[in-house]
């Protein structure tokens, strides 16, 4: 079963998306199944039901840099995390109320190269999500009540206050994200890659409180392999890619402001001639091509009023 047909069942959706909106995501680095272990390229969950359908933004590597060794964190990317930290201690934040929604737009690059922007909105206490299907319409899904008139608990990093109550102590921090990678299914290698990419989820999705958001540049900082880059976005916009081969043909880039620290976009790229799911390949063999890319720029991120709205 797939992870969008999960949240269709649990949470009395519409129909799953088309194989289009699939194949559009099947770069995507981190899939919220239960099981153990079972490694894939894996489709990414932003948004669920028909709303994900052209909400699921795919992210790749633009080379494999290569690295330090598995035991070894690189001096700049320390430097760089821990001045990423700084700034997201000191940035003006406002929380977002129960009730409003956070707006994501992203561009990006699938693998036979389509360019394409895609916005999405969640509530921000996990109660909606909302985006536009293929005919252009918006579509807002809102998770259903349970009995009594409980909410159902949202997954994990959907809502704000569910965010806020994550340990802002790194090494606090640090224990809760291995234990989360040694319990659920990831799309690296080891507890290291899935760490990185779990990361990288919360930054790219949601509006973080900053205590916390100082925290994950910090246990980032202490990850094995990390590596760090400047280098420009596909939007011209300067930006430092945080590096980890998260897959021994996959290597995983996180795009910060090279400025303010700001989460820019994501890429990755096939390091080897691999074959994996076909599903996820998008083709009947299965195949993926060394240098194969998807590249994903963080447009805009805001708070607003209700689904649909833009800034």
């Amino acid at each position: 079963m797939n992870d969008l047909q999960t949240l269709h069942e649990a949470w009395g959706a519409p129909e799953a998306p088309t194989r289009n909106a699939y194949t559009q995501a099947r770069a995507a680095l981190l899939q919220r199944a239960t099981t153990r272990r079972r490694r894939r390229f894996g489709v990414r969950i932003a948004v669920g039901g028909v709303a994900a359908a052209t909400t699921l933004a795919a992210v790749a590597v633009a080379e494999n840099l290569g690295g330090t060794g598995p035991d070894v964190v690189p001096v700049a990317a320390a430097a760089v995390l821990e001045e990423a930290a700084v700034a997201a201690e000191t940035k003006p934040f406002t929380a977002p109320r129960d009730d409003q929604w956070i707006y994501t737009e992203d561009r990006f690059t699938t693998l036979e190269g389509n360019a394409e922007v895609q916005r999405s909105w969640r509530r921000a206490d996990g109660g909606g999500i909302a985006g536009i299907d293929d005919n252009g319409k918006l579509r807002v899904t809102l998770i259903e009540r349970l009995r009594k008139g409980r909410r159902p608990a949202p997954p994990l990093f959907e809502g704000y206050r569910a965010l806020a109550a994550l340990p802002t102590e790194p090494e606090a921090l640090r224990r809760w994200a291995y234990e989360r990678a040694r319990n659920t299914t990831g799309g690296g290698m080891n507890d290291d890659g899935d760490v990185f990419l779990i990361f990288n989820h919360m930054l790219r999705g949601n509006v973080l409180p900053p205590k916390l958001e100082a925290a994950i540049f910090r246990v980032l900082k202490q990850l094995p392999g990390v590596t760090v880059l400047d280098t420009v976005d596909v939007l011209g916009r300067p930006a430092i890619a945080l590096g980890l081969g998260t897959s021994d043909w996959l290597h995983e880039e996180l795009l910060l402001d090279k400025e303010t620290y700001t989460y820019r976009g994501e890429r990755s790229t096939v390091t080897r001639d691999a074959t994996i799911d076909p599903f996820k390949a998008g083709n009947p063999r299965g195949e993926v091509k060394k240098g194969s890319k998807v590249v994903v720029a963080r447009v805009l991120t805001a708070i607003v009023d209700e689904p649909g709205q833009r800034p």
